[in-house]
């Protein structure tokens, strides 16, 4: 037993010291003095993706109609979603979609995907 944690300790200086005695990574070399001038008027930009535009209220309540069956005991979970689609924005602020859409999936009148 004593042999075997001789060993390991000695198998960890080992390890040890030649960690410390390594070199780091040598840096990439320099780039040449017209492309360093180039990277310094120039900065890097990110170029993202243009946003998509936002749907409206009403968009999103037709939208949202596809997912909701047409069976008569899931009519009252379409007819707000029906109303919102037809009226304009400022009527469909106080909508909940999002609960509309999850007591919809409660009462198994989903449809599609989810």
């Amino acid at each position: 037993m004593k042999i075997m944690s001789l060993i390991l300790l000695s198998g960890i200086a080992a390890l040890s010291i030649l960690t410390g005695c390594s070199k780091p990574a040598a840096p990439p070399p320099a780039a040449t003095t017209s492309e360093s001038s180039k990277s310094v008027t120039a900065p890097e930009r990110s170029v993202a993706a243009p946003a998509k535009p936002q749907k409206s209220s009403a968009e999103q309540a037709a939208t949202l109609l596809k997912f909701i069956d047409t069976r008569p005991e899931c009519q009252q979970f379409r007819a707000p979603l029906e109303q919102a689609s037809a009226s304009p924005q400022a009527a469909t602020a106080e909508l909940n979609m999002a609960e509309i859409m999850d007591q919809a999936y409660k009462a198994g009148c989903q449809t599609g995907p989810g």
